[in-house]
């Protein structure tokens, strides 16, 4: 999906882009009975139709027409703004060092050790590739 990059995104914003890459093109209420099922909280009608349309003036989604009905659709890259939001996470909490945050992770009594040899592996992968 063409687009641009997108901007810091809010909690509820990033949540309703997950939504439209989930499920596609989706109207005000779909994403909205999807909000709160995942949520678990009310949230109004308007807040939504409010975000989505800020939304779209940002570039993140765009519509299409289906008689009077609007379906919003993502125009940004799951992959890239996930990477976007990573980047700003790590740069307001950890000084643009993704090595703090690795350090900081690793300090971490709730990781499991298959998440660690996850990671290992990854690591190792990683290590493997650059050599080549």
């Amino acid at each position: 999906m063409a687009g641009k990059s997108p901007s810091a995104l809010s909690g509820r914003e990033y949540a309703i882009l997950k939504s439209l890459w989930e499920h596609g093109p989706s109207t005000v209420r779909e994403v909205l009975q999807r909000l709160a099922t995942a949520g678990g909280e009310e949230i109004p009608y308007t807040t939504v139709l409010s975000l989505l349309q800020l939304m779209e003036k940002k570039g993140h989604v765009g519509h299409e027409a289906d008689g009077k009905t609007y379906r919003y659709l993502a125009k940004v890259s799951q992959v890239k703004t996930t990477r976007l939001v990573i980047r700003d996470f790590l740069g307001r909490f950890f000084d643009g060092s993704a090595e703090s945050f690795v350090m900081g992770l690793a300090e971490s009594p709730e990781l499991s050790p298959e998440v660690w040899e996850q990671l290992r592996l990854e690591i190792q992968r990683r290590q493997d590739a650059n050599d080549e």
